[in-house]
């Protein structure tokens, strides 16, 4: 009773004592509190003083075995094979070089290299001695890692050079809880391995999709860590605990963690600083921020430090200040994002810190009426950003097209003899030699590609999609379009070469976890060449009635095109002339009963029923629009409360502060 008494009195005090502050004592004040609890939320399981991180700094310059022992494991990390090698080849340097060394959370460098499929940095740790079944402060070992993240390759070299598969973690897990089912490799080779008991593999073979994936837990993100992430070099610390944190391991409800005040502003959550030094502050985090960056946890650095500014402005200053905040860092981004069209890593970059700044604004319960208008400029530049990536990868995407037209799957497709093509009598033999320059997997790795740099820049799942059903929409319809234009590519052998090609697309969206509901937007280019492929086959009127109302998202006009404009292949079967007359019948009947029903709108309800009669006539059109922007949404505070915890923190690292700092970053003041 006496202790909470005493804890009444130190906040009465403190509160006089912050009233009785004028505005620069309270900035000062308030500046040296945001550096002392800076620490406090940099911390995960522990917290550690400057004083200590000082002292280990100290201690690894004294102790050259712990200076060269940390520089290894940097360089192992971070994919620097030369480097790596050239260390262990130093015969001055390899003596201080511990291989097995762990670092601040409990981690060996052979744990890293797994997770991110490091395999030529991991056969070189092994050599030097690493142990195989070391473990991370959860218990995981390299091959449980390999195994999460589907790196088959290091899953293997692992098994080969004796690693166990009966090791457990610490929540009593083996290797055999982390397969991801799909993956039919991996489970091929742990099946296989003479290492495992009986019981071990049958349990492997019999297992259903419910084991621990390599994916989001949402089901729908699983493509975020697939194996094509391996191959960059740029990949951090940061990846490394957000794929622990999909994971069962991590999943600990007594597990402390940081707690951020969003109905009320504390002084260690908000960042304090002068009106004068605000340009200074806003170029160091949006006009002059380079990428890459050094840091993963440096990605949302802008959005964190506009947010606390923003917070200080309107808690503890003036509804101009608060204004001029976002008003100038707004005009800095929309420079930045339009002077970058075309570099599609600053536009992801700004997409997600212009969505988590919109997302913390909306949060904060003062700030979301306070800024009500800037919200909507955001939510405008979100938009025009994602415009950019669009026409940006449209753009690339145009370039490839044509390997979907012409690249042959099995060689020799394209040597059918047409009845139309009298030129064949007149040909010498010869050999056709295919564009091997590009392929299906050229459009593929792009995407790939693609993904990889929305997962650096964590760019939110929901916007992902987006850009996915948009790429296929476009890549669809212009396909369809020129088949649809081109007599040539109306038949039955190109029907199904092109079928072939837009199968190795699905099986890469398979293969990466990408939801199925993307499929719907190739519908009508599969369905129109399902459509040449069996249209010689149906001899009989209602046969040809009854296929084509399965195909739904073709119209009449379209059909009609496919049936006069065959190009026959020679000694095929014609389409019956009952067919011919059936086609053209029903695409006259609904262009007659449109023109009849735009002629019958009375004219005091034109206006209104044009925007009807527009998606009438698009329905009736032969081509499909591929410009057309598919509906665009803004990920609400709903699904950005779905990501980590971590990330929806505003946290202003250590050495940002510094360089905020205009005092230290100009020495001359």
């Amino acid at each position: 009773m006496l202790t909470q008494q005493n804890d009444v009195e130190d906040v009465s005090i403190l509160q006089k004592k912050y009233e009785s502050m004028s505005f620069d004592e309270m900035s000062r004040h308030l500046a040296e509190s945001n550096k002392q609890i800076l620490e406090m939320f940099s911390a995960t399981t522990s917290t550690t003083s400057i004083c200590s991180q000082q002292q280990q700094q100290q201690q690894e310059e004294e102790d050259p075995e712990k200076k060269y022992t940390a520089l290894f494991a940097r360089s192992a990390s971070n994919g620097d094979v030369e480097k790596v090698k050239s260390m262990l080849a130093d015969a001055s340097i390899r003596p201080l070089i511990d291989v097995n060394a762990l670092d601040q959370d409990g981690t060996p460098p052979l744990i890293y290299a797994a997770c991110f499929g490091k395999t030529e940095i991991a056969k070189i740790l092994i050599g030097a001695g690493a142990q195989i079944n070391a473990q991370d402060s959860f218990g995981w070992t390299a091959l449980m890692w390999a195994t999460n993240n589907n790196h088959e390759a290091l899953v293997k070299i692992l098994l080969e050079q004796g690693a166990s598969s009966q090791t457990r973690s610490a929540k009593g897990r083996t290797v055999f809880d982390f397969v991801n089912t799909d993956n039919q490799k991996i489970i091929d080779i742990l099946a296989t391995n003479p290492r495992d008991s009986v019981s071990s593999t049958s349990s492997l073979l019999y297992r259903t999709n419910s084991s621990v994936s390599s994916g989001s837990s949402t089901g729908d993100n699983d493509f975020y860590y697939d194996p094509f992430m391996s191959e960059e070099p740029e990949l951090k610390k940061k990846l490394f605990e957000s794929t622990m944190a999909l994971t069962l391991e991590t999943i600990d409800d007594n597990e402390p963690y940081t707690v951020f005040h969003w109905d009320k502003c504390s002084p260690d959550q908000m960042f304090v600083f002068r009106s004068d030094d605000l340009d200074h502050i806003l170029d160091t985090v949006i006009t002059h921020i380079q990428l890459p960056l050094t840091n993963q946890q440096d990605i949302h650095v802008p959005a964190n430090v506009i947010f606390l500014t923003a917070r200080f402005a309107h808690y503890f200053s003036s509804p101009e200040l608060l204004e001029q905040v976002l008003d100038s860092a707004l005009s800095r981004m929309n420079k930045a994002v339009k002077t970058n069209t075309h570099n599609i890593h600053l536009l992801a970059f700004w997409m997600t810190n212009l969505t988590q700044l919109l997302f913390y604004l909306k949060k904060d319960t003062g700030l979301i009426v306070a800024t009500a208008m800037q919200q909507l400029a955001i939510s405008e530049l979100i938009s025009e950003t994602y415009t950019m990536i669009i026409q940006d990868t449209e753009k690339r995407l145009t370039q490839l097209l044509p390997a979907m037209l012409y690249y042959e799957a099995i060689s020799g497709m394209n040597q059918v003899n047409f009845a139309d093509d009298w030129h064949r009598f007149f040909r010498r033999s010869m050999v056709i030699e295919g564009n091997t320059a590009i392929s299906p997997h050229s459009i593929t790795s792009l995407l790939s590609s693609i993904l990889f740099v929305f997962d650096s820049y964590h760019v939110h799942p929901i916007i992902v999609v987006q850009v996915l059903a948009q790429c296929l929409h476009f890549m669809s319809c212009e396909i369809f379009n020129c088949i649809l234009t081109n007599k040539k590519l109306l038949c039955r052998s190109k029907a199904m070469q092109i079928r072939m090609n837009f199968s190795h697309l699905e099986d890469w969206m398979a293969k990466n976890h990408l939801p199925t509901r993307l499929l719907a937007y190739l519908k009508p280019i599969v369905q129109l060449l399902q459509l040449l492929q069996c249209i010689t086959h149906l001899k009989d009127l209602m046969d040809f009635i009854n296929t084509t109302k399965a195909f739904d998202t073709l119209n009449a006009s379209q059909i009609k095109r496919c049936v006069l404009s065959y190009r026959y292949e020679v000694n095929e079967d014609h389409i019956p002339e009952e067919i011919e007359k059936y086609a053209m019948q029903c695409a006259e009947d609904i262009a007659r009963y449109q023109q009849k029903s735009r002629q019958s709108i009375s004219l005091k309800r034109q206006s209104m029923i044009l925007i009807v009669n527009d998606d009438e006539d698009t329905d009736t059109k032969e081509t499909k629009d591929s410009k057309l922007m598919l509906p665009f949404s803004v990920p609400t505070t709903a699904h950005m409360n779905n990501t980590s915890h971590e990330e929806n923190i505003p946290i202003i690292p250590e050495e940002w502060m510094e360089k905020l700092d205009i005092q230290q970053a100009s020495p001359s003041v």
